[in-house]
């Protein structure tokens, strides 16, 4: 007190100089979000990502492949990408990486449609698999195997065609990076 020119205690009130602060990490810890903390802690990301599965209804086995090429939009497609991840692919997306990955899986499903797709690859190159799953209509996953981070990507659907435009021409084009 006597540095801040105080002469005396008596009949002061103090406070406290640290004030609670709001965290959010305090907020995670709450008892209402225990699930959702244990869900990230145990890799449960496979929840938070658009699972597609065979309807009858929208699907039935009688409409033939070009049926369903004639059908597809691509607008719609892509905004079954989580909003996020359309986010990032409208900034600097490595079009290389992400045009190799998605050759790589056309020409898997396009082989055979009713086989899994397993790699294991970096987080970002995940995050870019996931993309191209919920476009192209596919299943993903990623879990542990052997210590490794490894994405499982499967078609829900008997048949599989490669979606015109592909995921990479769609972006380029929508950032206007193709003239």
């Amino acid at each position: 007190m006597s540095m801040y020119g105080g002469d005396s205690l008596e009949g002061e009130e103090f406070q406290d100089v640290n004030q609670p602060t709001y965290s959010y990490f305090t907020d995670l810890m709450d008892e209402t979000n225990r699930e959702i903390l244990e869900e990230f802690l145990n890799n449960e990301e496979s929840k938070y990502f658009n699972v597609q599965e065979e309807d009858e209804e929208l699907e039935p086995e009688t409409r033939t492949l070009e049926e369903m090429e004639q059908e597809f939009q691509a607008e719609e497609a892509f905004l079954r990408i989580s909003g996020r991840m359309r986010q990032a692919l409208k900034k600097n997306v490595p079009l290389g990486m992400l045009r190799g990955i998605e050759e790589t899986i056309n020409d898997s499903f396009s082989k055979d449609p009713e086989s899994d797709y397993v790699c294991a690859l970096s987080s970002f190159e995940r995050l870019l698999v996931h993309a191209l799953s919920a476009y192209n209509c596919l299943n993903s996953y990623s879990f542990d195997q052997n210590g490794k981070r490894v994405v499982k990507v499967e078609n829900p659907r008997k048949c599989f065609f490669k979606k015109d435009p592909t995921l990479t021409d769609y972006i380029s084009v929508r950032n206007n990076l193709v003239k």
